[in-house]
């Protein structure tokens, strides 16, 4: 792998570092025809030293990983309709031309006798000039969308150590199908726990949310839209840093958390003091979704997956089995 390197005399110069990262093609969540469409590419490439060489070409090949955010790492070299000598910033300070880049990328390639790969990555193919695109540069591009149930069920054999059934898979595998939702979202939700009924239950909720988005956005008008977008998501990590182990710290426990939602006016959702509004209203003679039952919904999720994170692993599961935050309070 190479970066760029401050020296000493403040001058910055690409370098060489060791690349060393525990995933595994075993432990990628792709679509496993195109995980052996690359896995075959690749071994095909380096079982064919002796065929570049007869051939006189260079025994290198380059591929471009691109996809939504969250798929893959973020590489912006630029756009398609900038001039070749226009800079491309592919960092602060740095500026580098596309001419510049492509020198850059043909140096590598030349540098060893041996073989060369390269990888790519980009969540905006289109935006790459064509002559970066072009086989010799990136040879085979591969396209990573956002999860599937087969890629979520390798997802929750690595993180929660499932192999085989839980109750919570239908469910998530449905809201699968019609939602969009990044590899890292579902797996930033299944490190919240290692309790697997607190972790997945986290995933169910996020999918909710981002088929709500999708979903019935339309259905809003301008100002539900607003406070649906206002919902207060939190980071149990670090606005609640003390987890619940018992009565031995009860009292500090519940004043973080008091504090917490009386700071964004949610007490409520933990004495009920909050009413709820219908669950549907009607809208041109069609009963259609409550917009401020959802918002009402989503925010008191939100405050019951923050309970289940705050807890000790012993107690998740009765906060995670209760129909809403007051009951789980």
């Amino acid at each position: 792998m190479y970066t760029l390197d401050n020296k000493h005399d403040n001058s910055k110069v690409w370098d060489s570092i060791n690349f060393e990262h525990p995933a595994t093609f075993d432990t990628l969540a792709m679509d496993p025809e195109l995980k052996n469409a690359v896995m075959e590419d690749l071994n095909r490439f380096i079982s064919r030293k002796e065929f570049y060489k007869k051939v006189g070409r260079a025994w290198k090949r380059g591929y471009l990983l691109y996809g939504p955010p969250g798929t893959v790492s973020i590489f912006q070299a630029g756009n398609s309709q900038q001039p070749a000598d226009k800079p491309i910033n592919l960092k602060k300070e740095v500026q580098l031309t596309l001419s510049g880049l492509l020198n850059f990328i043909g140096g590598l390639w030349s540098s060893c006798g041996d073989e060369r790969i390269i990888i790519f990555t980009t969540n905006h193919k289109d935006r790459l000039d064509p002559a970066l695109l072009r086989p010799g540069r990136m040879d085979m591009h591969i396209h990573l969308s956002y999860s599937n149930p087969q890629g979520f069920k390798l997802l929750a054999s690595n993180y929660l150590g499932i192999h085989g059934y839980h109750h919570l898979f239908g469910e998530i595998e449905g809201l699968l199908q019609d939602t969009e939702v990044s590899p890292a979202q579902v797996a930033e939700e299944l490190m919240m726990s290692e309790d697997p009924d607190v972790a997945l239950s986290g995933v169910v909720k996020l999918l909710k949310w981002k088929k709500l988005e999708g979903d019935d956005a339309n259905t809003f008008d301008i100002q539900d839209v607003k406070r649906l977008k206002a919902v207060v998501l939190f980071n149990p990590a670090t606005d609640l840093p003390i987890k619940l182990l018992g009565n031995v710290n009860f009292a500090t426990w519940e004043a973080q958390l008091v504090m917490l939602l009386n700071g964004h006016q949610l007490i409520g959702h933990l004495h009920g003091s909050i009413s709820a509004p219908p669950t549907a209203i009607t809208q041109n003679r069609k009963e259609i979704p409550n917009p401020k039952y959802q918002i009402l919904f989503n925010q008191n999720q939100f405050i019951q997956q923050a309970l289940m994170a705050s807890v000790d692993i012993t107690i998740a599961p009765t906060v995670a089995a209760a129909a809403t935050a007051e009951k789980a309070w």
